[in-house]
């Protein structure tokens, strides 16, 4: 915003003291928005690293936290114990 397009806007009743309050408010108002959108910015580009860590921590060798071996080989070893249920056919009772 500039005094000359408020001058113009306002015609004759624009004061001095009149523009320079508009100016003031007008620049507290930007001035709020623009520390808005650094702390937004901030918080966006603090939220991309931790992403990136995160991706990076679940391409890597992540170990089971009990067993201290890797998630993969905790998660073979348990298919492998508890193997999928296989439904068993049971006698069927016929009453004569």
């Amino acid at each position: 915003m500039k005094r000359e397009e408020l001058k113009n806007l306002l015609g004759e009743s624009a004061t001095d003291g009149l523009i320079d309050k508009i100016m003031e408010l007008h620049g507290k108002s930007v001035e709020k928005h623009k520390t808005d959108i650094a702390a937004l910015t901030s918080e966006r580009d603090g939220l991309k690293i931790q992403l990136v860590d995160a991706a990076a921590l679940l391409r890597t060798n992540l170990t089971h936290p009990f067993t201290n071996r890797s998630c993969a080989t905790v998660s073979n070893h348990f298919a492998e114990s508890f193997p999928s249920p296989v439904l068993v056919s049971r006698p069927v009772l016929r009453y004569f």
